[in-house]
This record gives C-alpha cells, sequence and structure tokens, in this order.
C-alpha cells in the first residue's frame, strides 16, 4: 500500500529542485545494482538485450566489462542500461517527505520506483533529486532506473572531447524532510579593505516556522557568530581568510524546524577592477590546468581518493588553479579544493562543440541551457574554491548565450562569468563583445593574435586553454607562460589538460585497427602496462595531458611545475659542472669501413641523425599538416654510412667521403653527402662534419646530427649538462645543469639534450666518449643498437594548433648538416649501478 504523501502538490520539482541539497543524514543507495544492457540502431526503437548481471553503482558500463568503450561521437547505437535494486522502507521516514538524489547520470535518464514514473531527466553532471514519497510502500521498494545515451536532443552538450562512458556515475542517497524544510541558504563574503569580512546569509524555507537560527564556527569548533532570520548579516573582525596559501574554512550552521545544515565555507571575496582580478583585494595569477572525470579504472566514476591524487600532483607543481572541462565535478573534488587551496572555474555544461546540430540556433534548447546553468550553481555557489564561472566550452556566439549569461548572473551576481573561445571566435568576439560578460576567455591564441587582440581588450583575458600537452608537444609552454606574465590584461590561465584521458582495456580495439577515427597505427594508441593491460587513449584523442592515465608524470609535467613555481621565465644557459671523463686507450680509425674501434675492438659505426623516433608527436604533427608519404622525421632516422673515399691527412688524421641515403634504401635518389675529418687530439679525435642534401630531399630535419652506432650492450649513458629530461629549444627549462645518468631501457632515456659538455656511453669493458662546447647531444635505444650523436638541429617541439616551429623550419632540401666535436675512449661505467624509470612495458609507440 503507498504511503500517503505529506502534502497532496510535489514541491521538489524532478529536473531542478529548489532546496540545499542536504549531505548529512542521507541514507547511501550505493553498491551493487541489477543491469540488464540493451541497444538499438540511433533513433529506432528495436532494443536487443546484449548483456546482463550485476554492476557497482557509482560505476560506468565500459570499465566494468559490459561493453567496449567508445569516443566522442564514434558510434552507430543507442544504448540503454536499466539499472535497479531494492530497498526497506524506514520507519523513520513516516510522515516525512523522502527525497531520492542522484549526484550524475550519463547521458541522462528515465525513473521508477514501484513502477511509479518520475520522468525523463538529462544533464548528466546535475545533481537531480525526487520527491518519491507517494510512490513508497512499508516495506521493500523497487528503483529502476533506465540510463540512456543518445536519446536526449541536448545530450551532446555532456558529450565533449572525451571517452563517452555511461552509467551511474556518482553517489546515490536518500534524505529525508518534514513538512517544513530549508530550501537554499546562500553565503555570500566579501573582504573588506582592512582585512575584515562581512558577510550576508539568506535562507530560503518552506513553511512558515520560527526564523532560522544561523552560526558561523571556526576551525575548532567555536561560535565566531550567530544570528537569527531569513536574511542575516555580519562582520568579523581579523578573521582567518580563505586563499591557496592560506585555505581556512569555516562552518556554516543553519537550523530550521528540526533540519539543522552544516556546511564548509570560506571567507573571501571575488570582484575585476580594471584588468586585474582581485580575491581579498589582491591581484592574482592563475596557474593552472583543465581537470576531467576520467579515471583509468573507474572511468567517470571518480573517487574522492581519485580526485585527491590528482590534487596533490597538482598542488605539488605549483598550481592555483583548475578549469572543470567541461562540467562541474563530483562534490568530493569541491571539498577537496577548499580544504587543500585552488581557485576553480566551475564550468556550465553547455558545450556545443562549436554549433554541432544547431544547438545553439534560436531558443530551441534554451530551456535546457538555463536548467543547466541553474543546477550548477545552485549546488556550488557556497564553494570558498569557485571564484568564476565558465558558461559552456568553445560554442560560437549565438544570441541564445548571452540570454544564458544574463540568466546565470542572475543566479549569481558576486563571481565574474566568461565564456571560453577557441582563437578564432574570440578574435571576432572581441571587435563586438556583450558588456555580460566580465573576463574574456581565449584558447590558443598565438602570439601575433596577441598582438592584435590585447589592444582592443577593456577587460582582462585568461587563457582557459593556452598549451596543449599534446603527444609530448607542449613546446609553446615556455613563450606563451612568459606573454601571459608580461602583458598587465592578462591574468593566467590552464594547460590542456592535466592527465591523458585513458580507460583500461585489453587493447584489442587499438590492436585489431578498429574505429578509423584514430587516425594513428596500434602501436601508437596507448600506453601497454604489461602485455594484457592496455591504457587506450583512442590514439591522439586523448594523448593531452601533462600526467599519464596512471598520474606518472610526464615530462612535460615538470616543466609547469617549474615555471608556475617562478615569477619569471628565466634564460637556460649551460654550466660546466665536472671534467670530461679522462681517456683510456686509443681509438682507431677504420680506413675501409665507416667506423671507429674501440680498445676492445668494439665498433662504433658512422651515423647520421637525420629526424626523430616515430612516435606519437611525430604522427600527430603529420596530421595536422596533412603530409602523407612526407613525414617530418626520416624513418628510421638513424641513416648508415657508405664511404665513398677516405684519405690520409697530414698529423695522422683522416677524412672521410660520406653518402647517406634516406631510410637507408639504396634506391633512394634523397641523400647527403660530405665530409667528416678526424684529427688526433687528447687521445682520441676532433671530428668535423659537413653534409649537404640532395635536391630532391623532402620532409624537414627536426632533429640532425653526426654519431656512432653501438651494439645493445652499450646500456648506459652519463652527461655533464641539462638532465634529466629530453629538450629542444623553447621547451628546456624543466631541465636542470648536472651530471646525469640513464640506462638505455629508461623510459625518458631517448631524445635531445641540451647544453651539454660530454656525454660517455658506456658498454661491458668499453666506453665511448664525446664532448664539446655548450653542444647538443642525443642519445636513442633501439634493436639494432645504441646511439649517441652530436646535435646539429633541434626543433621546438611545438603543439596542437600551433605547430609552428615546425612549420618554420626549413626544407629538409635546403638544409646542411654540420657540426663539430671530440671523441675518445674512456673508463665505462655499469648499467647495473641504475636502476631504470620503467612504468609500463610501452608507451605511444615508444
Amino acid at each position: 500500500m503507498a504511503v500517503a504523501a505529506a502534502a497532496a502538490a510535489l514541491p521538489f520539482s524532478a529536473a531542478c529542485g529548489l532546496w540545499h541539497p542536504v549531505r548529512p543524514g542521507s541514507t547511501s543507495l550505493n553498491g551493487t545494482w541489477d543491469f540488464r544492457l540493451y541497444e538499438a540502431d540511433i533513433g529506432e526503437s528495436n532494443e536487443v538485450e546484449i548483456a546482463s548481471g550485476r554492476i557497482e553503482v557509482p560505476g560506468c558500463w565500459e570499465t566494468q566489462g559490459f561493453i567496449r568503450p567508445r569516443y566522442k561521437r564514434h558510434h552507430a547505437k543507442d544504448y540503454t542500461g536499466v539499472t535497479t535494486r531494492t530497498f526497506e522502507w524506514d520507519p523513520s521516514w513516516e510522515g516525512r517527505r523522502v527525497i531520492l538524489r542522484f549526484d550524475a547520470v550519463y547521458f541522462g535518464f528515465d525513473l521508477k520506483v514501484n513502477g511509479t514514473s518520475f520522468g525523463r531527466t538529462g544533464h548528466a553532471p546535475n545533481l537531480h533529486q525526487f520527491d518519491i514519497t507517494h510512490a513508497l510502500a512499508r516495506g521493500q521498494n523497487k528503483i529502476e532506473v533506465r540510463v540512456l545515451t543518445s536519446q536526449l536532443p541536448d545530450w551532446l552538450f555532456d558529450v565533449n572531447d572525451c571517452w563517452t562512458l555511461a552509467g551511474i556515475t556518482r553517489d546515490v542517497e536518500i534524505f529525508t524532510v518534514g513538512d517544513d524544510w530549508i530550501e537554499d541558504v546562500v553565503f555570500v563574503p566579501d573582504v573588506l579593505e582592512r582585512g575584515d569580512a562581512a558577510f550576508e546569509v539568506r535562507v530560503k524555507t518552506h513553511g512558515g516556522g520560527d526564523a532560522p537560527r544561523i552560526r558561523l564556527l571556526d576551525a575548532s569548533g567555536r561560535e565566531a557568530w550567530a544570528g537569527r532570520g531569513r536574511v542575516a548579516r555580519g562582520v568579523l573582525r581579523s578573521p582567518a581568510l580563505w586563499t591557496p596559501e592560506t585555505p581556512n574554512l569555516y562552518t556554516l550552521e543553519v537550523e530550521y524546524a528540526g533540519q539543522r545544515i552544516r556546511e564548509r565555507v570560506g571567507l573571501r571575496s571575488v570582484r575585476v577592477r580594471g584588468f586585474d582580478l582581485l580575491v581579498n583585494n589582491k591581484p592574482v595569477f592563475l596557474k593552472g590546468a583543465g581537470l576531467n572525470d576520467i579515471d583509468f579504472l573507474h572511468g567517470r566514476a571518480m573517487t574522492r581518493e581519485d580526485y585527491a591524487k590528482r590534487l596533490r600532483l597538482m598542488k605539488a607543481a605549483n598550481m592555483n588553479f583548475i578549469r572543470t572541462v567541461h562540467y562541474p565535478l563530483a562534490p568530493a573534488f569541491y571539498d577537496l579544493c577548499d580544504e587543500m587551496g585552488f581557485f576553480v572555474c566551475d564550468e556550465i555544461p553547455m558545450s556545443a562543440q562549436g554549433n554541432y546540430k544547431g544547438y545553439l540556433d534560436g531558443d530551441w534548447l534554451l530551456g535546457e541551457m538555463k536548467l543547466r546553468a541553474e543546477d550548477t550553481i545552485r549546488r556550488d555557489k557556497n564553494r570558498a574554491c569557485v571564484i568564476m564561472w565558465s558558461v559552456g566550452n568553445e560554442n560560437a556566439y549565438r544570441p541564445v548565450m548571452r540570454d544564458v549569461l544574463v540568466h546565470a548572473k542572475r543566479q549569481d551576481p558576486t563571481r565574474p562569468f566568461l565564456f571560453p573561445m577557441q582563437a578564432k571566435q574570440m578574435m571576432a568576439f572581441s571587435l563586438d563583445p556583450i558588456p555580460e560578460v566580465d573576463i574574456y576567455a581565449g584558447h590558443y591564441l598565438k602570439m601575433a593574435q596577441l598582438d592584435e587582440l590585447l589592444p582592443r581588450l577593456d577587460k582582462p583575458l585568461v587563457m582557459t586553454e593556452f598549451s596543449h600537452c599534446h603527444a609530448e608537444g607542449f613546446g609553446n609552454f615556455e613563450k606563451t607562460f612568459a606573454r601571459m606574465l608580461a602583458e598587465p590584461k592578462m591574468i593566467g590561465g590552464s594547460i590542456w589538460c592535466f592527465q591523458d584521458q585513458c580507460v583500461l582495456t585489453d587493447g584489442a580495439d587499438a590492436a585489431e585497427g578498429k574505429m578509423s577515427q584514430r587516425n594513428v597505427p596500434a602501436p601508437f594508441q596507448g600506453v601497454w602496462l604489461d602485455g594484457s593491460r592496455f591504457l587506450d587513449s583512442h590514439g591522439i584523442w586523448g594523448s593531452d595531458g601533462l600526467v599519464y592515465g596512471t598520474m606518472h608524470p610526464k615530462a612535460a609535467y615538470f616543466l609547469a611545475k617549474r615555471l608556475y613555481g617562478l615569477e619569471g621565465v628565466p634564460e637556460a644557459k649551460g654550466v660546466r659542472t665536472a671534467a670530461a671523463p679522462a681517456p683510456c686507450g686509443s681509438l682507431r680509425l677504420c680506413e675501409d669501413r665507416p667506423a671507429l674501434l674501440l680498445p676492445d675492438g668494439t665498433a662504433a659505426e658512422f651515423v647520421l641523425k637525420a629526424g626523430r623516433p616515430r612516435g606519437l608527436l611525430i604522427r600527430a604533427q603529420e596530421l595536422v599538416y596533412k603530409e602523407a608519404g612526407v613525414p617530418f622525421g626520416w624513418d628510421p632516422y638513424a641513416l648508415k654510412a657508405r664511404i665513398e673515399s677516405s684519405a690520409a691527412l697530414p698529423g695522422g688524421g683522416r677524412e672521410y667521403a660520406l653518402l647517406f641515403r634516406r631510410g637507408n634504401d639504396e634506391s633512394s635518389a634523397e641523400t647527403l653527402r660530405g665530409t667528416a675529418r678526424f684529427m688526433p687530439a687528447g687521445g682520441g679525435f676532433d671530428v668535423a662534419y659537413s653534409f649537404s642534401p640532395s635536391a630532391e630531399c623532402r620532409g624537414k630535419f627536426l632533429e640532425a646530427g653526426f654519431g656512432f652506432m653501438l651494439p645493445p650492450s652499450f646500456a648506459r649513458v652519463d652527461w655533464d649538462g641539462f638532465g634529466p629530461f629530453a629538450a629542444v629549444p623553447g621547451k628546456s627549462l624543466m631541465d636542470d645543469p648536472g651530471v646525469w645518468a640513464l640506462r638505455s631501457d629508461d623510459m625518458r632515456f631517448g631524445g635531445n639534450r641540451m647544453h651539454v659538455w660530454w656525454a660517455l656511453l658506456s658498454g661491458g669493458a668499453s666506453a665511448l666518449a664525446i664532448g664539446g662546447e655548450d653542444m647538443m647531444a642525443s642519445f636513442e635505444a633501439s634493436p639494432e643498437g645504441t646511439l649517441v650523436a652530436h646535435g646539429a638541429i633541434a626543433v621546438n617541439y611545438g603543439t596542437k594548433l600551433d605547430w609552428t616551429p615546425v612549420e618554420e623550419a626549413p626544407p629538409a632540401a635546403e638544409t646542411k648538416i654540420e657540426g663539430c666535436f671530440r671523441v675518445s675512449s674512456a673508463h665505462p661505467r655499469s648499467a647495473a649501478e641504475l636502476t631504470a624509470e620503467r612504468p609500463f612495458m610501452r608507451t605511444y609507440g615508444r
């Protein structure tokens, strides 16, 4: 028998409730639910059951093995997951309203309780609450959640450039209220010029009870202020203010009609004045990254510890700012940001990916868009960490966007609002902006665009995406960050993105070449943890983080950490820190073979490095420039030398006339010819080389130089120079000067090093050293051997949307490769003394 509702009317809207989200006293419905999965052709109703079993809630279908993960819109099926569970009536609910809350369901759902329908709900990342009192029965009750994928008209607002993982992805809870209850609480602090803090508390109630009792408690639980009323104001003298450096929190307690709400709040103010963003009346500069809900094990069902791992790494990288991309994250995230001290740009989930399917044409989705804004602001408005709201992401500007912005500003007039825009959109918008935008927000603005844009801006500019860590590119970070620091109108920005977007699979999709949208071959599509576990990044799409999906830092993480910890961008200068290795034994030149012989007879073969290893970075560059068949890097990049002639030189030296062919292909007309001169010096030889390309040479030499290939047993390199990470001009400041050592099986072994004075490659009883004045040196390991080379050329990596340095590199046919260095034999050092950093079996093709 259904229990009578406490009132005939239903005061709680299924789509958006007007009440404060009660957390204490809730009953969790998380756990194991029954599950059935159906598929149907897009737009059809011919559902076919394809899987069933038990599923963990919160959780995603894909990470629990019910369906293979799909990326973005790359699928041709609708999926529906029917998730059910039972729960027992609690006698304490008698005479009270029972509210069922879902913190997030992707991408929408139909709800039934004991067969009673509560309608269809979208807005995947927003909170939804339902008054289910009238549907309940004493004894056992059944919830049925019919989770939808692409059946809702506005579902693409929630897809973004990410995995389309589905399910009940956040907490499910039940709580109760009486006939009178607290509908909403608004806490508005304001820090005064002298450091005191004024605040206003507005309490919206249902019912005619006494005025609410309000208290503010300090960190020790002592009462700092008390008052009564539905609107109350107070002032604290010399309070503990909230900042990222001092994230002090108070507890706001509101009591009304037997209901008590407690919420942690911070005393801080936010305003825009001129070209400054002021927090507590002091200008702040934002140093951050974008963060989204993706974990390789849990998918979108992030746990508190999942968030904590990321935030600890972000804090260690000197970040003070996080942009949620592209939707509000789970409540636990904001709890932690309040505690740990982060500024947050909270994003209203409204990304039309330009204007996909005409989402922004006319006002046919205006109602849904306004609800998304209301739901986001209502839930997070009292968070100290939230200092601004962004309305969608990279949407083409249309009048409907202004309508949403005006509506959103009515919900919260205390924080600035912005529209994050692509560079072209930002340039156009700046010619005819709307006054409601408080801060301009541009993405990947190049130097020339900033030159044009900044003089006409009348408000500050934040780069909500300013450097894309795409396939370890990140080559514009140093120059862009330096520009941001130097410009009075720029208030900082966020990197895209903090972590790779990966899900754990068996690698079958990549290995079988499924999903043509991946654009890259199987070896580059993710990270193999071992022979059976694969972190799938969907090729180049999700490989754009400062850290891998496991939270293991990339070199780019250390670059961001270094510069975010400084007030300016320094110049990198080479510093000699140790004497060069003493020569040991003598090298011999081979007259009829392009090689040196070490004292133990090991041959060091002459090679010309003419490119970079064919990893994900090269693939990404090729795809952007669509130079299929004309790759930027020659593959293989280590060209074998052929002697065309050899002649003795006065003083015991020798000059070799050498020929190199592209790809070591004897039929190739793409060649480099020139000389390598070896003159005895310092127990070894001074080497001078110069090679000119033939007119047929295509592509570009992004890295090039002359050196030596030794057997794979040469498994250790030591060098005096900048390290430990591979670097090129424009991406070098994550490194420090010093003496470094790596094993050849270390994940960070390969690549160019800068400001090097000497490098020593050791194997067994032999070692080969090269040296020079503040030079570049390359190390690479392959099944064919271990390479050490003097660097003549190293071009900045560039980054997605700004491969300018790569584009500006001269064509190979116009590029001479030349340089000089010293080579000698030396005492070897043992690779066994070192521990290799090898968190993965293989990473993005390496």
